[in-house]
Order: C-alpha cells, then structure tokens, then sequence
C-alpha cells in the first residue's frame, strides 16, 4: 500500500487549501471564466479563484500495489485548519509539506478523484461553478471539520505518521 499523490504517481497527502478569499477573488469565482474560455489560459489568479475550499483535496488517500483503485480517507492533512476552512500555510506550504502538489491545468487531467462539486473539475469539463454550490457555503467554512464530516459521512482526523490509513477508508474515489 502507498498513499496517493496529486500527480497519482507521487507518495503524497493532497495540496492544503487555499489563500484567503479576497474580494477580487470572490468576484473571478463568480464570473464563470471556464465556460468563456481554456483553462490553459487563465491566469493564476483566476485560476486560484477557482477553488471552493471544501477540503477535499486534503484529504489523504490510499492506493494499492496490486491495483490501480484509489479510496478516499477521512484523514486530512495537518497543514489544513478545520476551524477555518482552509491550509494554516497556505502562502509557504510546499516548504513545510514537500509532498503538498498544486492542482494546475495540465496535471488536472490525471485527478480522476477530484469530487464533482471541485471548482478545477468543474472548470476542466466547461461546467458552470454559478449553477454549483460549494459544499462549504462562507458559513460553512467556518465550521469545517463539521462540514467536512457531514460529507463523508463520519469523523474526520489529523494525519500522524504513527496511523494507518487503510482503518480510515471511506470509498473508492
């Protein structure tokens, strides 16, 4: 068993959150770029604009050797604040967590896991993010362990070395 990367090829827990919400960026996530336009063009800041902070993609997941099946844990990554909603380092988090890996455009292809209601996913199958409410609404995200746990439907937990994610499973993704 390995734990399963971003790229699905790395040994990594999942990129952690997103920068704070500003309001240029409420105002990107609300001007439905994709459906007007390749992803591949956005800028980084529309494209960031894109996430819908659920946390999802900080969510650890399993792959077996034997198989290329890829299941979903409740165990989140310790960079991720679930009081806030969102990665507490955000700004420099590819140097505290060197296993944490941006979703970009061109690795996005390879991340069959992403939910259905991701703000990437969306975007990259030309879906409007307008017609598709986050699962964290901003009232959510300030609870959202709380949230986090109504969707997977069970307790989530901080990832420590010491675990075995294999007792954290919660589905194929």
């Amino acid at each position: 068993m390995r734990r399963q990367g971003l790229g699905g090829e790395q040994k990594i827990p999942f990129r952690s959150g997103r920068a704070p919400i500003t309001q240029e960026r409420a105002a990107l996530s609300q001007a439905d770029l994709p459906i007007h336009g390749d992803i591949q063009k956005l800028t980084e800041d529309e494209w960031e604009s894109l996430c819908r902070h659920c946390g999802f993609c900080c969510l650890y997941r399993v792959m077996f050797e034997d198989a290329a099946e890829i299941y979903l844990t409740r165990v989140i990554c310790p960079c991720y604040d679930l009081s806030a909603g969102r990665c507490s380092v955000y700004a420099m988090r590819f140097d505290v967590n060197p296993e944490c890996t941006k979703i970009t455009p061109e690795n996005l292809a390879g991340l069959r896991w992403l939910p259905a209601h991701c703000g990437y996913r969306l975007a990259s199958e030309k879906k409007s993010l307008a017609g598709s409410p986050p699962p964290l609404s901003r009232k959510r995200q300030k609870n959202a362990r709380k949230e986090i746990e109504r969707l997977l439907g069970g307790r989530v937990v901080v990832y420590d070395e010491e675990m075995d994610l294999c007792d954290y499973i919660v589905g194929r993704c």
